[in-house]
């Protein structure tokens, strides 16, 4: 086979290889800045989704703050929970019982609990069990308890236990009933408090 000329070569090189050759750069370099672009515009729209999440949600509380007098009661929570809990929750039981006479409702035990509670089960969460003893009527207990609630929203009813008295105290008033209720109160974690 005969050799193509020098003029040939030429023509071969010039006019078919080095196009190819762009060509080929081209191609690849317009996939592979499709491929980049593409990533680019996927994590913009992403990262819009996500803005126009947290905007509705912004706009979702805002009104649910909005509603009358909902925000100072966030603010009133968040400052119970800034308070010593113990003396705290004894000032808000005496003023309670200043309600009621003696004879009605009285207070006869209030004391810290260790150990776990039924309801948190978490290591992560925060939170102090008290055990509350009164003897009274049933009427006056649920609206002590139902203030006590009010004012401390911090805590939640774990245990309710309703006795009725024994036959000893009984014979000093009728209708009357032992309460025993243990509270969850959530407190802050060391972590939350901007201090440490």
């Amino acid at each position: 086979m005969k050799e193509p000329s020098k003029h040939t070569q030429a023509i071969l090189i010039f006019s078919v290889a080095i196009p190819l050759l762009i060509a080929a750069i081209i191609f690849g370099t317009a996939f592979y800045g499709r491929g980049k672009l593409t990533t680019v515009y996927q994590e913009r729209q992403d990262r819009f989704e996500k803005f126009q999440y947290a905007e509705t949600a912004t706009r979702e509380l805002e009104a649910e703050l909005a509603v009358e007098g909902r925000k100072e009661k966030i603010a009133y929570w968040n400052a119970k929970l800034d308070q010593d809990f113990v003396p705290t929750l004894s000032d808000t039981i005496d003023r309670i019982l200043r309600k009621y006479d003696e004879e009605v409702l009285r207070q006869t035990s209030m004391s810290q609990l260790p150990g776990g509670s039924s309801i948190s089960k978490t290591k992560r969460t925060a939170y102090n069990l008290v055990s509350l003893g009164f003897e009274g009527g049933f009427k006056p207990m649920q609206l002590l308890m139902a203030e006590l609630e009010e004012e401390m929203p911090q805590m939640l009813l774990e245990k309710m236990t309703v006795t009725p008295m024994t036959n000893q105290t009984a014979t000093e008033g009728t209708g009357k009933l032992n309460f025993n209720l243990t509270y969850l109160s959530w407190k802050k974690r060391e972590s939350d408090n901007p201090e440490s």
